[in-house]
């Protein structure tokens, strides 16, 4: 067996993003780059300037939350069809893995998704059906409360690309905590990487929970990095592009994608108007009496707490507001809806035989959520949802198809996601024949893709 790579000597080639999602800058703006062919050296030239920007992991890692230097930060990450329009070609030996090769705008992906059909959407990984093909994403976070705008200069059409921009406005933040549009706490389930998070926790101070609900959100690196190891004890495979010197890299052996990670990216739609609708006439307004529809719907409080929570205020910490299990305090679902959206994204202990088992299988599945609501004019209000991680296949694409997007989840005859599906029913215990409602389709996907988040030397390698 391979000696595992330790993470803490590598944390100056790992993008920053993987270690933090910037929860003190509270402005964002994602551009969406098309290459423009024959421009390809003014693109390096522009992506080399903004490259200084681009922070490592042991930057973040090392600086205080509140320090006021750390005010703006950038990330880039390249479609498949942006690294070969930019001269890469992949090692035979070592190819890129097939989601990523084909792309998330690709029709056989579609299928594999269970999407509905993308007749609104306006840009993926790859141009089908004619939509902008996105060739290199790149991410930018900045402290709203700057005297100034951020100094990375914007992309231009002179500078190789075709641009197209998502902006984050500051408004969805108080203080560091996010709320997605639909007014619920975001971002609270977030698990923690070995090599990682124990230097962010240890730094914000004593755990205020049961170790076991911080062991049940430890992942393996590998889970998220290419070339750690993951939860099947296993290096996660990296792959590698010809012309790659092992002289870029502190070890001979690194490929490539070493110290990188692949985002699955989505620009999704809320409507707003819609989903508040089906609490209208409502009359609870404690945040711990009888939840609300919407409340039920998300599966937590708008304030982050979960709904079997019991304590007499806001639960203290992520941590606190994340330490339930489903098996033992609510199998049934009549705390929190068996088909409620938490539960599809994360079960938990819920789909093994028993606790453990339960437990291992939700670490095979797990997504580093690095995303923030958006604002736009024209296309309304949502989520460009990030999620990180390291098997496209058995990470997000899993989670789509088998848990958001599966009508049979939790015993279910016809039911998904009641936050990201379509107009299906929506079922709660809490009566001795339950209650359902009728859904309507509360957001729509108006593009996505996969990208590749390369370790900081691979960007070099790009770029030069």
């Amino acid at each position: 067996m391979k000696p595992a790579k330790e993470l803490s000597a590598e944390l100056d080639d790992v993008q920053a993003m993987l270690a933090s999602g910037f929860s003190r800058l509270a402005s964002s703006q994602f551009w969406l780059l098309t290459l423009v062919p024959g421009e390809e050296a003014a693109a390096r030239a522009w992506l080399r300037k903004v490259r200084k920007y681009v922070e490592s992991a042991s930057k973040v890692l090392s600086t205080p939350p509140s320090a006021s230097t750390f005010t703006e930060t950038v990330a880039i990450a390249f479609s498949f069809s942006g690294l070969v329009q930019l001269g890469m070609v992949e090692e035979a030996d070592h190819p890129f893995p097939t989601p990523f090769r084909t792309g998330m705008g690709h029709r056989l992906r579609e299928r594999l998704l269970r999407d509905t059909a993308r007749n609104s959407w306006i840009w993926d990984d790859i141009g089908d059906d004619g939509r902008q093909a996105v060739h290199v994403l790149v991410m930018q976070w900045w402290d709203s409360a700057l005297p100034h705008l951020p100094t990375m200069t914007a992309p231009r059409h002179n500078d190789g690309f075709k641009v197209r921009v998502v902006t984050g406005p500051p408004h969805y933040f108080s203080g560091t905590k996010m709320k997605e549009p639909f007014g619920f706490r975001d971002g609270v389930s977030q698990p923690m990487v070995r090599g990682l998070s124990e230097r962010v926790a240890k730094a914000a101070g004593p755990i205020p929970v049961d170790p076991k609900f911080v062991a049940d959100r430890m992942v393996e690196p590998g889970e998220f990095l290419l070339g750690y190891r993951n939860e099947y004890d296993q290096l996660s495979y990296v792959p590698d592009l010809v012309g790659w010197s092992p002289l870029a890299s502190s070890r001979k052996e690194h490929r490539f994608g070493f110290n990188g990670s692949y985002l699955a990216v989505r620009q999704i739609f809320q409507d707003v108007g819609a989903f508040r609708q089906i609490d209208a006439g409502c009359p609870v307004v404690s945040a711990y009496g009888k939840p609300k529809w919407s409340e039920r719907l998300m599966g937590r409080y708008e304030n982050g707490a979960p709904l079997s929570w019991q304590g007499p205020a806001h639960p203290s910490s992520d941590l606190e507001a994340d330490a339930f299990r489903y098996r033992v305090e609510d199998a049934d679902g009549f705390g929190c809806p068996r088909g409620a959206h938490i539960r599809r994204v994360n079960p938990r202990d819920a789909q093994g035989h028993d606790v453990e088992s339960g437990i291992r299988t939700s670490k095979l599945h797990r997504l580093l959520r690095r995303g923030r609501p958006y604002g736009d004019p024209y296309l309304g209000q949502g989520i460009f949802f990030i999620a990180c991680n390291a098997d496209l296949e058995r990470q997000f694409e899993f989670i789509h198809q088998r848990w958001i997007r599966n009508p049979r989840f939790a015993k279910f005859e016809d039911q998904d996601d009641p936050i990201l599906g379509g107009s299906r029913a929506f079922s709660a215990a809490g009566t001795p024949i339950g209650e359902s409602i009728k859904l309507s389709s509360f957001t729509t996907t108006l593009g996505g893709g996969y990208f590749l988040l390369p370790g900081l030397r691979a960007l070099d390698f790009i770029t030069a």
